[in-house]
């Protein structure tokens, strides 16, 4: 399978604003859902509670698709309250505008809660052993969730 070596800057517009995504790869789509502080900007390179430093590495088994939260890096907040009903409302219109079907979403702090709401319409959405199984598969220097410690991130 041809890889994508590089990542597009996007925008689309869903749930009434303009998300900032990054796109990277080719396969099954896997959305990131970053944490509170952080965003796509290259500056969390190194930062082990940011994808940045992973995107490519799954980019070479997934099309990856990294948005910016709501009021975080590139996508502004449209104004009134900023929920995590809000936010899963936007990952769901993401994966809608975007014409995803059964993406695997995954999440980080701020992103695991919202990825874990039940707002996703999209088949499939929400099929953690699944994504847990794919996400296995990768090779040394991605974080995964361990199975004897589910609630910790470690390095394999």
């Amino acid at each position: 399978m041809a890889t994508q070596t590089t990542t597009e800057a996007r925008t689309v517009h869903a749930n009434g604003i303009d998300i900032h995504y990054l796109e990277q790869g080719e396969g099954d789509p896997l959305v990131l859902l970053h944490g509170g502080v952080v965003s796509t900007n290259p500056l969390w390179t190194g930062v082990p509670i940011a994808y940045a430093s992973h995107m490519e590495a799954l980019a070479a088994h997934f099309r990856v698709i990294a948005p910016d939260t709501r009021g975080g890096g590139r996508t502004r907040h449209g104004g009134g309250p900023m929920t995590f009903d809000v936010l899963a409302d936007d990952v769901a219109a993401l994966i809608e505008a975007l014409g995803l079907e059964r993406p695997a979403v995954a999440g980080f702090s701020e992103g695991g809660i919202t990825a874990n709401r039940p707002r996703h319409p999209a088949p499939g959405c929400g099929e953690r052993d699944r994504q847990r199984r794919r996400l296995r598969r990768l090779r040394p220097g991605i974080a995964h969730r361990s199975d004897d410690a589910p609630d910790t991130w470690r390095q394999p």
